[in-house]
């Protein structure tokens, strides 16, 4: 998604479009009266990752066509490294958690302060 690194945000129509229609990831219902600024933050900044099986089966397909008929046995990354692969490779460290405590903090009293509010309507 090149166009969510840059500093030109999507419109509201074509968040509308992207995420209701052509990933079909929430409902028109949910995105118009119920989804938060945050909530669409975090899925356009996975949705890369949204259509990762269908990758993987599809290359699972090919690598099996091409085996059959291969003296040589490639390996899965051979026929087609994904960019979540290398991430995974580059990743071997010990990786340091998502969220600091603070974070985790804020985001549970803002759940909650949202459950106490749907609760009280």
């Amino acid at each position: 998604m090149r166009r969510l690194k840059s500093h030109n945000p999507f419109t509201i129509k074509e968040l509308f479009r992207i995420l209701c229609f052509e990933y079909r990831i929430v409902s028109v219902d949910y995105f118009l009266d119920k989804m938060s600024r945050d909530e669409c933050i975090w899925i356009l900044q996975n949705l890369e990752y949204t259509d990762k099986n269908l990758w993987e089966a599809s290359r699972f397909k090919v690598f099996s066509t091409i085996a059959m008929f291969s003296k040589n046995k490639p390996s899965l990354t051979d026929i087609l490294r994904f960019p979540w692969e290398s991430e995974e490779k580059q990743t071997d460290e010990p990786q340091q958690p998502g969220m600091t405590d603070e974070e985790r903090h804020a985001a549970e009293a803002y759940i909650i302060s949202v459950l106490e509010k749907q609760n009280k309507e």
